[in-house]
């Protein structure tokens, strides 16, 4: 079995999104507070906009490590394989994510938003509603679960042909809901499966599996994939003029889509050459954030209530200062607490290797 690459930028990438998951969410509160037509809603509303392509970018960057995994692997792939792929899945994101959920439902339930019971905690753990960030998880495992169709799609259809088609699934899943709804049928859950989310994890497998090329091809153009920033503005612009004026100009959850492929492509473009340079000052940053990103992600929004309740308990109204205090609070905190868990998790395993050599 030949042993997988390992790529810097897709560690950057990942890191970078994490750090704009957490904006997106300290943001939120201007979007929901701020005048429409001000200056200060501009301002809040274009990075909180534009940051939204970071679920997409985390599933195609997973979508790309597994078509490099399945260059490391044996053609035919056993069930035995495929239980042990699953289980370690299992082990690093879902297992977490439910002990992040039970953490969420304790405090949730000690301030009374939630009600009691092991059926409420296992559904909120189905279907991942319980906090923002954690669709992605329930959305993630359903891609981990299919592996195997991905592993033979990758090799038996060829990428426009699979490209073209997730395209199309993904558009149709903008309409599902008003769809099933005139057949009496409702589905609220659109974002939280799989089909919703298919270009941009069918587009990381192909770039997966011909990484090599289109690495090389961002690196050489990377004029052209800047020049992307020039839609990507255009329609945080247009969106922005929407929510300012209450008016349509344009399907915004259509032209995301459009939006989000061309950010992907500029951020794997940059983060290509940040890995391709020789700057610690960028490597080890981005590496510890890169290493905290999954902790950091689940947990962040934990922070973000408990000082959303403290800023409230102090009377704090103006936005300005409440930004800060949010964003003071979600960039801190979650680091610190995955980086006690490592620091005892290295000493725990430092501790039984010497017990083993006594």
């Amino acid at each position: 079995m030949k042993k997988q690459k390992s790529f810097a930028e897709l560690d950057y990438f990942n890191a970078i999104a994490c750090l704009l998951v957490i904006l997106i969410h300290v943001l939120s509160v201007g979007i929901t507070s701020l005048e429409k037509n001000s200056l200060q809603m501009a301002i809040v509303y274009l990075p909180w906009k534009l940051a939204a392509y970071v679920v997409p970018g985390f599933l195609f960057t997973g979508a790309l490590k597994m078509a490099l995994g399945f260059a490391g692997r044996e053609n035919r792939l056993t069930p035995a394989g495929y239980v042990k792929y699953m289980w370690r899945r299992i082990l690093k994101i879902y297992l977490p994510y439910v002990l992040w959920v039970g953490i969420y439902y304790l405090y949730f339930l000690r301030i009374g938003w939630v009600k009691p019971g092991i059926g409420v905690f296992l559904r909120y753990v189905f279907v991942g509603d319980l906090s923002s960030p954690f669709y992605y998880v329930v959305t993630v495992m359903q891609f981990y679960l299919l592996m195997p169709l991905w592993k033979w799609m990758t090799e038996k259809i060829p990428f426009w042909a699979a490209i073209l088609t997730a395209a199309m699934v993904t558009h149709g899943m903008l309409y599902c809901e008003g769809i099933l709804s005139q057949i009496g049928i409702a589905f609220p859950w659109r974002d939280r499966v799989f089909p919703s989310y298919l270009i941009f994890w069918v587009l990381g497998l192909y770039a997966g599996k011909y990484y090599d090329t289109v690495r090389e091809t961002l690196k050489r153009h990377i004029g052209a994939a800047l020049s992307l920033l020039i839609p990507i503005a255009l329609y945080g612009f247009g969106s922005l003029w929407q929510h300012a004026k209450g008016i349509w100009l344009f399907d915004g959850n259509v032209i995301k889509l459009f939006s989000d492929c061309m950010t992907i492509c500029v951020m794997l473009s940059l983060c290509i050459l940040l890995a391709d340079g020789t700057c610690a000052v960028v490597k080890k940053p981005f590496g510890f954030i890169y290493r905290a990103s999954f902790t950091v992600y689940l947990s962040h929004c934990l922070f973000l209530q408990i000082i959303t309740s403290a800023i409230g308990a102090l009377g704090v109204t103006d936005i300005g200062v409440q930004l800060v205090l949010r964003a003071a609070m979600c960039y801190t905190a979650p680091f610190i607490l995955w980086y006690v868990w490592y620091l005892m998790k290295k000493a725990t395993t430092k501790l039984l290797q010497k017990r083993k050599e006594v």
